[in-house]
């Protein structure tokens, strides 16, 4: 395969431009990540799984998921890299594109399943979501994720409070009629011994 011959060629040159654009994008940054980030960062460019990556750092990968979701610089050196590396797949892929899309053509044309699973698949239905790769902009990304999650909490707790509201009419209703169906049995027990 032409494709994967090409690929362990190039390895090192990947590499180089990974650790290129990782320069790049930390000069950018307006605070310096940390040694564990940028080892972290290192390990992903050369090609390491996310947990394998964050392990071999030294780091758990529930800080690594957290520097992800939390922390704007670290993020936005991610985001880059990840951006980068869907740009390099997908021009290794369009490499090989011509030949793969032939093949792909011709099972399409007997496969009407096979053909929406590859549309579904490439995420032809789907809308590319912005992500950042700018610290600032990074950090109004966490800030708009956390005020959105704070307001489905917000909406989860009046719902919650009106659910609880409801029951409490209810039992209070229900204590009503109760009440009332004993005052009743009085006044017909005093009706009776009169």
């Amino acid at each position: 395969m032409v494709a994967g011959n090409d690929l362990a060629t190039r390895g090192p040159q990947l590499v180089e431009r990974y650790r290129a654009m990782l320069s790049s994008t930390m000069q950018k940054l307006t605070e310096p990540l940390s040694a564990g980030q940028v080892q972290t960062l290192t390990l992903l460019m050369e090609g390491e799984q996310i947990r394998e990556a964050a392990k071999k750092a030294g780091v758990g990968k529930t800080t690594l998921y957290r520097w992800i979701k939390e922390d704007p610089q670290f993020r936005a050196a991610f985001n880059a890299w990840e951006l980068e590396q869907l740009e390099l797949d997908r021009i290794t892929l369009r490499r090989c594109g011509k030949k793969v899309v032939a093949k792909i053509e011709r099972m399409i044309d007997m496969d009407e399943k096979l053909a929406l699973a590859v549309a579904r698949e490439l995420g032809l239905f789907k809308p590319q979501k912005y992500r950042a790769i700018n610290p600032l902009q990074a950090r109004y990304e966490i800030a708009l994720e956390q005020w959105e999650h704070e307001e489905m909490m917000e909406r989860k707790a009046n719902q919650h409070l009106d659910s609880k509201k409801q029951r409490m009419l209810l039992e209070l209703d229900m204590e009503e009629v109760m009440d009332q169906e004993d005052e009743e049995r009085e006044r017909d027990m005093s009706h009776k011994k009169q």
